[in-house]
């Protein structure tokens, strides 16, 4: 009796010290997380003497030890719930936020309103709208925080209509709430809702007023951004910041420096670096690198990586290597990235893929897409898969990069199989691509389809949709989607304008015009382009000259109104690729073709890069004079000096140059050999080389490929004349 008496005392002690600190934890635990349980006394524990006397009021020491398992399995229950918030919270996939979902509801946790809000959160960042009001639905006492979570993630999707039933059926509405709903109407541009929303706020804290300024300050709205700001009762580094940004990102670098100049304390690197990237986001470098030297009394790894990526992004890249080499104090992962995306901006993949691979000693998401996009963007794309395959962890931005790379160089079977078969979850961003993707190859029924399945829609998935209708010519379409879309933006006017405008619609054309709220340089060349097209030249001319801004565009628009004359194609003052290519393209299609190579050649020394456009007039110059010689080495230097890859119509005119040097045979062999399926062009070209009688087998193979006939050779005359008219299906191309 003594011994055991003895054993369950010194086991009583023993539990007594042992759970010192487990109640300490429980204690400041459970007020966050967790429930306590019912049979235990809620007795509030400040210090190791109300543990002793806790625990030393159990009868037995079997009391003692059956507190300390229960004890025991609440820790264990805790510690779960919050490895489970903490990966709920870190889930940024669909998939894995449906195996997370699924693991809390076979659990113990699965009534646990704490984890059901963060579902609801996490399926409104991935942009599942249906998933999370199922969730929401399903929560058998929402909180506040679980109303506040869904108004958030239908206003971050943009689905302002039900954020804004979520939040008029809401009988206690926080800060938090009011909040959402003004940075939803802020962030889509609607700040007129806004303001009447922030003004009958009954509290307002920092966050809303921030809110307002920054909301303001996109609309373009400054001087009531700038009165609002004002007002303001209290101000932190975060509100000059967002007053800082308002002017700046709308041209005003001396306001936004001279609200920086006021600011009470700029003790913080923070808001230093906020200004330098602001100052060069707005275009001036000089003015950046006189803050960077000598205005900045401190400087983290962070000012010099902004100061690096800023050089890069306005042109400046041995500015931007010469900081890195000789000028940084220490490397890390993020400032090699930036010096991988400086060399690939600047078109020296090589020499990126080279720091990446031979210097780099560990790589982050960032530097995988970077090179990937660089790839992809100059149309290798065989390297591009390579490096993505290799990518071990492929984030969102990693897979739309490679999509993005298969539908800007027209690889849209690759782009169809990629998007259905291996992307894991598509975002708002891979609907939109694949929208434009099937419109660039005129199935828009089946980016109607795309856009129909989309889980949600922005203004951006709008736009595109819309886009899409108007480079068809569809203006029916367009204007029933136009009606049917919730707000517009000026991008939205802009493609209802552009597909009356590019149609010769001119009287529509002129009324949507007046209608837009806010003329800018698009609806303008767009009106301009209008009057081109239905021969209206004297008032395109008297818009031109009335325009406040123009761009290389509106010049270009203006060029063909002037017959495309050397005199006003000279008094343009800045040529782009786009400019070039008009004055190329034309005077190949109106036969001054060695004037148009010597253009080409002009246009390469001033420094343009040709593009696939570029090709296609210097290639149609070539056959018009039958330079085949020449025009092979334009014709191979696409892929070896421009790393781009000839389309189909590229290999039209090198079939036709074959053909019309005598060499049937070579030019046969061409066409069967690209990576094209050839079409009636294709065939069309060969087919008016194909004379001789030595190529009379030949010929009838080409005309029933053209006409995708079966019949006899007796046949092959009436073949032969009815395809003549495909002479010239090659040089079109160059109109």
């Amino acid at each position: 009796m003594v011994a055991g008496a003895i054993r369950a005392r010194a086991l009583e002690h023993y539990l007594i010290q042992a759970l010192g600190k487990l109640f300490t934890e429980y204690n400041g635990l459970a007020p966050r997380t967790c429930k306590k349980a019912s049979h235990i006394p809620l007795i509030p524990i400040h210090s190791q003497t109300n543990i002793f006397q806790v625990i030393n009021t159990g009868k037995t020491p079997f009391d003692t030890m059956n507190l300390a398992c229960t004890l025991d399995e609440r820790a264990a229950s805790w510690q779960e719930q919050n490895e489970l918030a903490a990966l709920v919270r870190s889930c940024r996939d669909f998939s894995q936020g449906l195996e997370l979902h699924s693991r809390i509801r076979h659990s113990k946790h699965r009534d646990n309103t704490f984890l059901a809000n963060l579902l609801v959160q996490m399926y409104g960042t991935c942009g599942r709208l249906s998933e999370a009001r199922l969730v929401f639905d399903q929560i058998k006492q929402p909180n506040q925080f679980s109303r506040d979570i869904l108004l958030s993630a239908y206003a971050q999707n943009g689905d302002i209509q039900s954020a804004r039933q979520i939040f008029d059926s809401m009988q206690g509405k926080s800060v938090i709430s009011w909040n959402s709903m003004i940075t939803a109407y802020a962030q889509h541009g609607q700040t007129a809702d806004a303001r009447k929303l922030f003004d009958s706020m009954p509290i307002k804290n920092v966050v809303s007023w921030t809110t307002m300024i920054t909301g303001l300050g996109k609309s373009g709205a400054l001087r009531e951004a700038r009165e609002v700001f004002q007002s303001m009762p209290r101000k932190n580094a975060v509100t000059w910041n967002a007053m800082i940004q308002a002017y700046a990102q709308n041209g005003y670098w001396d306001q936004a420096k001279e609200i920086f100049d006021a600011m009470p304390e700029k003790n913080s690197i923070a808001a230093w670096n906020f200004m330098l990237q602001q100052t060069l986001q707005t275009g001036n470098p000089e003015e950046a690198r006189a803050l960077f030297l000598h205005s900045m009394k401190f400087r983290s790894l962070a000012t010099w990586t902004v100061m690096i990526d800023g050089y890069t992004r306005n042109g400046h890249l041995t500015a931007a290597m010469d900081l890195f080499w000789h000028g940084i104090p220490e490397w890390n992962v993020v400032s090699w990235s930036a010096v991988v995306h400086a060399l690939a901006q600047a078109g020296f993949v090589a020499d990126a893929r080279r720091v990446f691979d031979l210097v780099m000693a560990e790589h982050n998401a960032i530097a995988w897409t970077i090179l990937i996009q660089a790839y992809a963007q100059a149309g290798n794309l065989a390297l591009a898969r390579e490096l993505f395959d290799l990518m071990p962890a492929r984030d969102t931005a990693a897979w739309n990069s490679m999509l993005q790379g298969y539908v800007l160089h027209h690889r849209i079977e690759e782009a169809v199989a990629f998007f259905r078969y291996l992307m894991p979850d598509h975002d708002e961003a891979s609907y939109t691509m694949m929208i434009t993707a099937y419109a660039q190859t005129g199935q828009i029924h089946k980016a109607r389809d795309i856009f129909s399945t989309m889980p949600k829609r922005s203004i951006v998935a709008w736009n595109a949709m819309l886009g899409a209708c108007s480079e068809m010519g569809l203006l029916k379409e367009s204007r029933e989607l136009f009606e049917r879309m919730a707000r517009h933006s000026l991008v939205s006017w802009g493609c209802l304008l552009a597909a009356y405008a590019h149609r010769g619609n001119l009287e529509q054309a002129k009324e949507i015009f007046d209608a837009v709220p806010e003329h800018n340089l698009a609806s303008s060349n767009s009106m301009l382009q209008a009057f081109i097209l239905a021969s209206r030249k004297e008032e395109a001319r008297e818009m031109f000259e009335g325009m406040i801004q123009r761009d290389v565009l509106s010049w270009t628009i203006l060029l063909g109104a002037c017959g495309y004359s050397w005199k006003f194609f000279l008094r343009m003052p800045e040529l782009d690729v786009v400019a070039w290519n008009s004055m190329l393209v034309a005077l190949a299609a109106h036969g001054e073709s060695r004037d148009a190579i010597e253009l080409f050649g002009v246009m390469q020394i001033e420094g343009t890069i040709p593009d696939e456009v570029s090709f296609m007039g210097a290639l149609a110059a070539c056959s018009h004079l039958g330079l085949l010689a020449q025009g092979w080495r334009y014709f191979v230097s696409i892929t070896e000096s421009y790393t781009m890859l000839p389309t189909s119509r590229h290999y039209c005119f090198m079939i036709d140059m074959l053909g019309k040097s005598g060499r049937a045979e070579e030019a046969h062999e061409l066409l069967e050999t690209m990576p094209f399926v050839p079409d009636a062009v294709a065939w069309g070209c060969l087919l008016q080389h194909l004379r001789s009688r030595s190529h009379h087998h030949l010929a009838v193979s080409a005309a029933r490929r053209v006409l995708g006939l079966s019949s006899s050779a007796d046949r092959y005359v009436s073949i032969y004349n009815l395809v003549q008219s495909s002479r010239s299906s090659c040089h079109d191309y160059a109109t």
